[in-house]
């Protein structure tokens, strides 16, 4: 796969660690620019995802936002009477 020689055509960056989440964007036409991998102890490794919007596609589109796993709803824990 040729390296994207020119960068002029990025309008947008997203930075994420999932690989998942990388995918998501790949799949709407994102660009993947760089992996990057830093080891944070003897066996472990964190590793990041680089993407970019071209402006020739037009409007960025990005997935459907979700709630994050950590949010806590404001009705949890109540019942109704």
């Amino acid at each position: 796969m040729p390296a994207i020689a020119h960068f002029e055509d990025i309008c947008q960056l997203f930075s994420t660690s999932s690989s998942k989440e990388a995918n998501e964007y790949l799949g709407l036409g994102w660009v993947l620019l760089n992996v990057e991998s830093a080891q944070y102890s003897e066996h472990g490794w964190n590793t990041g995802f680089v993407l970019g919007w071209k402006k020739s596609l037009g409007e960025v589109k990005e997935p459907p936002e979700r709630p994050s796993p950590w949010s806590v709803s404001p009705t949890a824990g109540h019942t109704e009477s």
